[in-house]
């Protein structure tokens, strides 16, 4: 006879992936569910069944909810939120005085909600799934006997707009009625490099006086804001005045009362001195004439080394313009802020700036950021944000966690084509510059001949945009890099499985190792994209499949195998 424990899970005091492989091999497992709701009086700790956990007894007043968490889609710059529904039972009314009407009414939104799952009442073991706060989308609702709350992941204050700073009238009496309410651009990177031959400068700067009429007489010098960040430095030698068609270069004599940020100065009017000749006349200020200038954006501290590195930037804007803090930010970040090799992954030699002048979401735009060097950002285990990469030296040959037959619910494997994200040819357009509000250079046509050929000559193109890469040697890396991934054929697999999953993370390499009819794995590392846990104890998971995608240490060896690290991109 056997000698294993059939019911591990009665002594064990630590809720591991051994634990639940032990669980899984003997069928049996009995994760339990606890929430903790915050009222407008204190807490209810419920639960799907009455039980002590530690010292807190947990009430049965709901079914277990359904949570999902996911990474979102690949090439798409959204954070996906995790949003549950609860209902908690009110048959005897105990909860009426905290609803509408009740004299303990005092508001629901932004309470918190939080889910764990662990084994029996051994507190230790416990583990979060779901942490939020009820939101105005949703919120509470009620019925004869239950109250029904819709909560949202905690990380949803990073949903807001930048930049914040707007000029106004009673700031700047003189200010052109066309600049009343424009926002004050965001700088970081350096913008000394890399610009418009045209003009010599991109950066635009803003007319705070320009109604004045003493300015517009040349008796009363131009003031100009650059942006609403602290700049590392501001290049005298550079302000360009556009006028019409032409550029005209102001005299660094002229340029004086330079802010001790970096980011406001004037030009010296005719009559105060004023050196600058315009078509062989003193420069005075006339409506339309633009000024554009050269600096180096935001000091990211470290001696400056950080200025231009990606995910730093990213970091700052969320620290900056949310409610972020450090502690929110795991290692991750820290760790591709610094990596070094390979060159097309060496995100701490790849420079990036950013210019901002008008609304953007905090998350949105700091997703966005990370994409262009091929990161995720998600909402880990832990509740920080974490990095994910799809960088094929960061992916796992041989997994530790393997998925096999017993641990599929039948019926449940579902892979399909990533149609959406499969193209064989493309194209990089980098470098925004504001002065032309547009990207000013392209990667040349890359493509992927192979696939192109395993796709009887169709080409599927797709254009990438990486606005805020400048070096033509970063975007073509880059796009090539996406293209070999892209055009490897990879699937999207959905399928139910045991609670064995349960610390699975996203991002997470994994492998799969089943036969289930037509559909044979034999050993594929997938990649975790979405996790769900739902009222039966099945794990919902959500994969890519690496199946037809070589990497170091995996070679598939199928044939129509055209993507990959070593797959063959050629320039048109």
């Amino acid at each position: 006879m056997s000698n294993s424990d059939r019911k591990p899970y009665l002594s064990a005091t630590v809720l591991d992936q051994d634990l639940l492989d032990d669980s899984q091999d003997n069928l049996v497992n009995e994760l339990e569910m606890v929430a903790e709701i915050q009222t407008p009086t204190g807490f209810i700790y419920a639960s799907d069944r009455n039980k002590y956990v530690g010292d807190i007894f947990y009430e049965a007043l709901l079914k277990f909810p359904s949570v999902n968490r996911t990474i979102g889609d690949w090439l798409s710059p959204e954070l996906e939120f995790s949003t549950i529904t609860l209902e908690v039972s009110n048959a005897d009314s105990r909860f009426n005085s905290l609803l509408q009407g009740g004299v303990d009414f005092g508001g629901w939104l932004q309470k918190s909600v939080e889910i764990k799952i662990g084994l029996r009442d051994i507190a230790s073991t416990y583990t979060s799934v779901f942490k939020g706060k009820i939101t105005e989308i949703g919120g509470t609702q009620r019925s004869t006997f239950s109250i029904k709350i819709v909560a949202r992941d905690d990380f949803e204050k990073l949903d807001v707009e930048f930049p914040t700073e707007s000029l106004t009238i009673s700031s700047f009496p003189n200010l052109e009625d066309n600049l009343i309410g424009k926002l004050k651009p965001i700088i970081y990177g350096d913008w000394t490099t890399a610009l418009n031959v045209e003009s010599g400068s991109s950066i635009p700067t803003l007319a705070l006086n320009g109604k004045d009429a003493t300015v517009i007489s040349g008796s009363t010098n131009l003031d100009l804001l650059i942006s609403a960040t602290t700049n590392l430095s501001f290049d005298a030698t550079t302000v360009v005045l556009k006028r019409s068609s032409d550029f005209f270069t102001i005299d660094t004599a002229d340029i004086v009362n330079i802010d001790a940020n970096k980011n406001r100065f004037e030009i010296r009017a005719s009559g105060n001195g004023g050196t600058t000749l315009i078509d062989g006349s003193a420069f005075d200020f006339k409506k339309g004439d633009k000024f554009f200038v050269r600096v180096v954006g935001k000091d990211l501290g470290s001696g400056g080394i950080y200025n231009d590195n990606i995910v730093w930037q990213a970091r700052d804007i969320l620290l900056t313009y949310t409610d972020a803090v450090s502690g929110d930010f795991d290692a991750t970040w820290a760790t591709f802020r610094d990596k070094a090799t390979p060159a097309e992954s060496a995100i701490s030699l790849i420079k990036s700036r950013i210019y901002r002048d008008d609304e953007a979401q905090a998350i949105t735009f700091a997703l966005s950021l990370l994409e262009q060097v091929r990161l995720e950002a998600f909402v880990n285990r832990d509740l920080k944000l974490s990095i994910s990469s799809y960088h094929f030296d960061d992916l796992v040959p041989v997994p530790s966690f393997v998925v096999r037959n017993w641990d599929v619910e039948k019926g449940t494997f579902k892979p399909r084509l990533d149609t959406r994200n499969n193209f064989n040819r493309t194209r990089g357009f980098f470098n925004f510059l504001p002065d032309i509000n547009d990207n000013n250079n392209t990667t040349p046509f890359l493509r992927n001949s192979g696939a192109i050929t395993l796709a009887e000559g169709k080409l599927i193109g797709k254009g990438i945009v990486f606005p805020n890469l400048y070096l033509e040697s970063d975007a073509k890396n880059q796009s090539i890099e996406i293209l070999r991934l892209a055009s490897s054929y990879f699937e999207i697999i959905e399928v139910s499985v045991t609670p064995r999953s349960l610390l699975l993370e996203l991002g997470q390499i994994i492998s799969v190792d089943i036969s289930i009819g037509a559909v044979i794995f034999s050993g594929v590392p997938c990649m975790v994209r979405s996790i769900g846990y739902d009222a039966t104890g099945r794990i919902k998971l959500k994969l890519w499949s690496f199946q037809m995608t070589p990497f170091s240490g995996y070679e598939p060896g199928f044939a129509g195998t055209v993507g990959g690290f070593d797959a063959v991109i050629t320039e048109e």
